[in-house]
């Protein structure tokens, strides 16, 4: 009995070897971990990756941007949410066990969701006597020691928020929540940022983060502390949290919708817990919102319940019912803001707003607020527009019914995907997202009459 069972391991043993040996040959292995790719990412340059193992080189490295093999840029915005490589996966399945694969995926998404749960929750801490401290304040720094090249790479890449201490934090400190609206990176990591303080908390835990130069990590009471000045009101912060919650929403619509026709229930289920864990996060550092983090407390509670009972179909469906509903409370608030503002004062009065110039589509009919579209630019100048607006942090650009004029209202529409073809035609799906009036137009005669137009844009876009 004693040399069957050391038959069959020997057996199982030999197998493995067999398997493993093809992995290698097929360039099925990632470099970073040693296995096999999990969810594997295929960059520009050609490397591939698991999507745990390139979300985490982009979010600890100070060069974080950079493919870890050959240093070329990465194009991929988030590794969290980006298409895994089904080709790849496809080969995967031939060759690897069905029960190792499974176990090896579970592994890694339950790793992810904790990643990415802790990117949302602990912030990282940028110290410096003379630093902002208030709510309100503007905040305008750079960059350039390593570890604060982590800190804005996870930053930017992540919950786009991080802390700021006038010395070094401990345990009991107050810290200012900083949110950043803008970061322009160099090739080797460094960036220039500009943000807005949104609230004073009180550090309850300080730590300094493995493999990060040294940053250091603040777990805060989330209370506020100060007040929030008139000029970042509360339905100013409601309106934009709930915008920054939409798009974190859209966002796992689009990777999990396609995961759930492939039948990959799991993974929309997964993607899905996710999301709504971090929006319902986002929501309770809000005034006014509680609406949307409740709805979404019953989606991931009525989820919970069919996960108990292995029905992964019905969890997913459950979390994309709150999430609808959430979208919807989402356009509702826009709407009515849109309708007050008409009414009684300015938008600079209670949204902050900021001064773009942005490309012009034409001709193209006004579209409804929310509504979505899908367009193909084969025109020389439109696809400059597609490639210009997807490399763009905003993702905006302008939709007009004819040549655009300084005083006419344009629609602002956001990209949410851009893919090229064989022909080098610009495939985009976007959504409305509100109205602007023109300053100014000017037409790029170097980019084929590319015309671009100046207007004033409501931050909560």
């Amino acid at each position: 009995l004693g040399g069957s069972f050391i038959l069959l391991g020997w057996k199982m043993e030999s197998n493995r070897r067999e398997w493993e040996s093809k992995l290698l040959e097929k360039n099925l292995q990632c470099p970073v971990c040693i296995d096999f790719f999990c969810q594997p990412l295929t960059l520009a340059c050609g490397h591939t990756f698991c999507r745990l193992c390139l979300l985490k080189s982009t979010r600890l490295a100070p060069d974080g941007r950079s493919c870890p093999e050959c240093r070329k840029t990465i194009e991929i915005k988030d590794p969290s949410t980006h298409p895994s490589n089904a080709n790849l996966e496809e080969q995967l399945k031939s060759l690897v066990p069905e029960e190792e694969l499974n176990a090896r995926t579970k592994s890694d998404e339950e790793k992810l969701k904790e990643f990415l749960s802790e990117q949302m929750s602990n912030l990282p801490i940028f110290y410096m006597r003379g630093v902002a401290s208030l709510p309100g304040q503007a905040v305008r720094l750079h960059f350039f020691e390593p570890r604060y090249k982590v800190l804005i790479r996870s930053c930017w890449e992540g919950n786009r928020r991080f802390l700021c201490t006038q010395r070094q934090p401990s345990e009991g400190d107050k810290a200012l929540v900083v949110e950043v609206n803008s970061a322009a990176f160099t090739p080797d990591g460094r960036a220039n940022i500009q943000g807005i303080g949104v609230e004073v908390v009180t550090l309850k835990r300080v730590w300094v983060g493995e493999g990060t130069h040294g940053l250091y990590y603040g777990l805060s009471d989330g209370s506020v502390a100060a007040p929030v000045p008139t000029n970042t009101d509360s339905s100013a912060r409601a309106s934009q949290a709930a915008y920054r919650v939409g798009r974190l929403l859209r966002s796992a619509i689009q990777e999990g919708a396609p995961e759930y026709n492939r039948g990959n229930i799991q993974r929309c289920a997964l993607v899905y817990r996710t999301t709504a864990d971090a929006c319902i996060r986002e929501l309770s550092r809000t005034d006014g919102t509680q609406a949307e983090a409740d709805r979404l407390r019953q989606g991931l509670e009525e989820a919970e319940l069919c996960l108990g009972r292995g029905d992964d179909d019905g969890a997913a469906w459950a979390l994309r019912h709150s999430f609808d509903a959430v979208l919807e409370m989402e356009s509702s608030r826009r709407s009515s803001n849109r309708a007050s503002r008409g009414r009684s004062q300015p938008a600079s009065e209670s949204v902050r707003q900021e001064s773009m110039e942005l490309p012009v589509f034409f001709p193209a009919p006004s579209p409804e607020p929310d509504q979505p579209l899908a367009l193909r630019f084969f025109e020389s100048r439109y696809r400059v527009l597609a490639r210009e607006t997807w490399e763009s942090d905003e993702r905006m650009f302008l939709l007009a019914q004819s040549s655009p004029n300084t005083g006419h209202t344009l629609s602002v529409v956001r990209l949410t995907h851009c893919r090229w073809d064989e022909d080098n035609h610009a495939h985009v799906q976007g959504v409305a997202v509100g109205e602007v009036s023109v300053d100014s137009v000017r037409e790029d005669e170097s980019k084929g009459g590319l015309f671009y137009a100046t207007c004033t844009v409501p931050t909560i876009f």
